[in-house]
């Protein structure tokens, strides 16, 4: 065994020595994380040990197999609870008070278990004020994930054609943090992408703002592309505040006046960013949203199958 092997097969049982001490509370963080990665790790965790995982789901880089969307059912197993953070770049293994810190994924390549392992570092450290409070602020924003979400993430990433993934650094991955549909009619989000020559200047400049936000690969079809900006559209913080809040059908204005409070606008703007993201998830996920008028009256709602399980909570407010 190499010293590189021998570096790696310590790391891996420092890990699974830390998390067999009958710990309580267990927290794993990674940008990509692999089912079968993590069901090693957890197989030392005994039963009834509070586990979250946080982890971030890029369309691209899970049609990749990057990570893994099967992650969920192995943190549900563990009776644990996964959330998404879009942004995530950080690699934290925490079991109580102790912690991992380095630039290793929860992977074979990131733990030494492939061919052909990373390079990598991951240092333990005593787990104190200063973890924390990385603690509480990694949770602000993020989503839970729920098994009818992992269903419609899968169903949308099924759809996609096999393309590699972006290596995105966090800036990039930061872009759609705080997104708003530039584009006001989304049927020509596709035109843009095709660059058809026939659009208004208006339209293609908004067009290619959204586009550079969301990511979309080249290349696509336009019922790939369809997929593609649906299960982007999802995994939008501002999406997931969405959902949380019209998992009960609520009135235009009441929307529209969280909306503002959210992104601290003033009214006439956020009217102007739902209407514009309304036309978006309809057209984009007809399946999961709903928006009706009655004399008076506009709402916006899930659909029943996409609201069964309750809400879809976000840890704070972005």
């Amino acid at each position: 065994m190499s010293d590189k092997e021998l570096r790696w097969r310590r790391l891996e049982e420092a890990l699974s020595e830390a998390a067999e001490q009958t710990v309580s509370s267990a927290l794993i963080v990674a940008p990509f994380i692999k089912e079968r990665t993590l069901s090693r790790v957890l197989a030392a965790l005994r039963p009834g040990a509070l586990l979250t995982c946080i982890t971030r789901w890029h369309p691209q880089e899970l049609k990749a197999g990057v990570s893994d969307l099967g992650v969920f059912d192995v943190v549900r197993r563990a009776n644990g609870v996964l959330r998404l953070r879009q942004d995530l770049h950080a690699k934290y293994y925490r079991f109580d008070d102790r912690a991992f810190l380095g630039s290793a994924n929860l992977t074979a390549s990131g733990l030494g278990q492939g061919m052909h392992p990373n390079f990598e570092l991951l240092l333990p450290v005593q787990a104190g004020p200063t973890c924390l409070s990385f603690e509480r602020d990694l949770t602000a924003g993020t989503r839970e994930v729920t098994a009818e979400f992992r269903r419609e993430m899968a169903a949308l990433v099924d759809a996609l054609p096999d393309i590699p993934p972006i290596a995105r650094e966090v800036e990039s991955a930061s872009r759609g943090l705080t997104w708003i549909p530039s584009l006001r009619s989304p049927k020509d989000l596709f035109s843009v992408y095709s660059n058809d020559e026939r659009l208004p200047l208006q339209t293609e400049i908004a067009g290619r703002l959204d586009l550079e936000a969301l990511g979309a690969p080249a290349g696509l079809t336009q019922a790939e592309f369809h997929a593609f900006i649906g299960a982007t559209l999802l995994l939008t913080p501002i999406v997931g505040k969405l959902d949380q809040l019209i998992a009960v059908s609520r009135p235009f204005g009441v929307v529209r006046q969280r909306l503002q409070e959210w992104l601290n606008v003033d009214r006439e703007v956020s009217s102007a960013h739902l209407q514009a993201l309304i036309r978006w998830l309809i057209h984009f996920l007809p399946h999961r949203y709903e928006y009706s008028r009655l004399r008076n009256s506009e709402r916006l709602h899930l659909r029943a199958g996409a609201a069964s399980e309750g809400p879809q909570h976000l840890a704070e407010d972005f």
